[in-house]
């Protein structure tokens, strides 16, 4: 048998130390060390055989080094949910867990379902203005973090102190990590023509657009409907006989999400057309969560189309 001509699908559990493959339909699993020196067996392993798509969980990065391999290899790579993953296997039936087994079950899931649209492959340059927002992002938090410490009545004189220095170094790291996120952008010309329509609307900042161009390459791409979704504004119905629940958002992206609140809020003051979408939802007995995520979900909506359309913003 040839196996070069044999479409195969990928399933991966991934760890800290180590990444359980398994390809179906050849039912082959195997063990590798999440580490370059296993990323070249993989590849390896995968040269022997015809791959339809690599399917993976997100678990908290230590995915990316991989799928950043593989997708500049020309491999299709799907990073998935792992609620939808635990519902699957659920829905199998399958009581045990073990690495292999998740990696099947990824691997199945993968041959059950199909996806809603398939990303193009992003260059390295993406990968790193992606780990200097989340930096930045980091230390927006750490910053937060120290001054709510600052003002513990339980804090000596000589701690706030220390913690004032530890602030301000914070401040300098991350007033570098903004300028290098701003030459990043600079410097390429298809980042730089979307910082600029993002920001076109008012509200709308340096910073929003840097975590939306690095978190959210679909933008300009994919429907409206998918965007929201991706994002995690977009509404749930609950629904069953005769009960009807309110509808909820539920997962996303968090890094991008937050950064959109904070400009959905200032469009809610600054730009009169989302000021007037906010505000009769007010009046109209909406609360003020439900109104501002309505009013993300409009402003990321609204960025889709532009981006799409090459358009800057503009009063009707």
């Amino acid at each position: 048998m040839d196996n070069k001509l044999a479409k195969i699908i990928v399933g991966v559990d991934v760890s800290k130390d180590h990444l359980d493959i398994y390809i179906i339909p050849v039912n082959k699993h195997i063990r590798i060390k999440n580490s370059d020196t296993g990323f070249k067996k993989l590849l390896k392993e995968l040269s022997s055989y015809e791959v339809q798509c690599i399917a993976f969980e997100s678990t908290g990065g230590y995915e990316a080094p991989m799928a950043r391999l593989l997708e500049q290899s020309g491999y299709q790579t799907w990073l998935i949910d792992p609620v939808r993953i635990k519902a699957f296997i659920k829905s199998e039936g399958i009581k045990a867990k073990t690495d292999i087994i998740d990696a099947k079950m990824i691997a199945m899931f993968v041959a059950q379902k199909e996806r809603k649209y398939t990303p193009k492959p992003l260059p390295a340059e993406h990968f790193e203005l992606r780990a200097l927002v989340k930096r930045r992002e980091s230390l927006t938090d750490m910053i937060s973090m120290e001054k709510k410490r600052l003002k513990m009545p339980t804090q000596t004189e000589y701690c706030k102190e220390l913690i004032n220095d530890l602030v301000q170094s914070l401040e300098k790291q991350k007033d570098i990590v903004e300028k290098t996120i701003n030459s990043f952008i600079a410097r390429n010309d298809d980042w730089k023509r979307k910082s600029l329509i993002i920001q076109s609307i008012p509200g709308v900042g340096s910073v929003t657009a840097s975590a939306l161009i690095s978190h959210m390459p679909e933008l300009g791409t994919i429907e409206n409907k998918p965007i929201a979704a991706l994002l995690g504004v977009a509404p749930y119905t609950r629904q069953s006989g005769n009960y009807l629940g309110n509808a909820s958002i539920y997962g996303g992206r968090p890094t991008p999400r937050w950064p959109l609140y904070m400009a959905a809020l200032a469009a809610t003051r600054f730009n009169p057309v989302f000021k007037e979408f906010y505000q009769r939802l007010i009046n109209a007995g909406k609360a003020f969560k439900v109104a501002l995520v309505a009013t993300m979900r409009k402003l990321i909506c609204t960025i889709n189309v532009m981006l799409k359309n090459n358009a800057h913003w503009r009063f009707a």
